[in-house]
């Protein structure tokens, strides 16, 4: 019986500690950070055209394989040789997909719903 007990106990606890470390488990992440996606991509050469549209075209093969809560996207395009700032891209989920569908063309899409920054 106490071979029972020194086994049981130290279970029980676990278990009890466990439970306990989920519940109280950080979840104070800015609800608006958890509609956002950041992404970063490395710009090794090329045009600036070129290094914003594979950051698009890498997005939106990424895009239905995320939550549907990402709403809009942050992007940012590294320059591989540091030579060049940080460019920053910020476009809506919605957008994406008219793009994707070839309702908007790519111009549009750019023009109307990419800030850059």
């Amino acid at each position: 019986m106490k071979v029972l007990n020194i086994t049981i106990l130290p279970l029980a606890s676990a278990l009890v500690l466990g439970g306990a470390l989920l519940t109280t488990k950080d979840y104070s992440a800015n609800r608006a950070e958890a509609n956002d996606l950041r992404h970063m991509v490395t710009w090794d050469g090329g045009s600036f055209d070129e290094a914003v549209w594979l950051a698009v075209d890498e997005l939106a093969g990424l895009e239905d394989d995320l939550p549907r809560r990402v709403e809009s996207f942050h992007v940012e395009i590294l320059a591989a040789d540091e030579a060049m700032p940080m460019i920053h891209l910020q476009f809506n989920r919605e957008s994406l997909t008219l793009l994707k569908a070839g309702i908007i063309t790519p111009e549009y899409f750019i023009r109307e719903y990419v800030e850059f920054n």
